[in-house]
């Protein structure tokens, strides 16, 4: 789902039928306070169909609306992936799990690094739909 169509039709943490299997295996939408990171992402998207190229969309959000959203923050340790798997919270704030396929197909060891913050319910996604300022194309 692209920017336009998140513009379009709002921010849907179930994107998918059924949802994407993100690292909780549960789908969400995820949000990242890095820019360098977000650009990643944004390239990494590629092309969308939907709006000519990919884009990094912007929220600003206040840290005591976030905090008071149900979550958790996490560091780089195996707690992050056993609460996430087991859990579901409005917002969960943690490092990525940079190797998901290899995690979960092969048993491997986690390697955690970036940021991300994953909104599971509706109330982080009326929060994240109430701040969205706008966003930026990358090529």
């Amino acid at each position: 789902m692209g920017a336009s169509s998140i513009e379009r039709l709002g921010i849907n943490p179930r994107f998918g039928n059924p949802p994407r299997a993100m690292d909780s295996g549960h789908g969400g939408f995820y949000v990242t306070n890095d820019r360098d990171q977000d650009h990643r992402w944004a390239r990494r998207q590629g092309e969308e169909a939907d709006s000519g190229g990919p884009a990094v969309m912007h929220f600003q959000i206040s840290r005591s609306e976030l905090e008071r959203l149900n979550g958790k923050r996490f560091g780089n340790d195996d707690e992050v992936i056993d609460f996430i798997t087991r859990h579901r919270n409005d917002r969960n704030d943690s490092p990525m799990l940079l190797n998901l396929r290899q995690w979960r197909r092969e048993g491997a060891p986690m390697d955690l690094g970036g940021h991300q913050i994953a909104f599971h319910q509706q109330q982080g996604v009326d929060l994240l739909s109430n701040g969205y300022a706008g966003r930026d194309r990358r090529r």
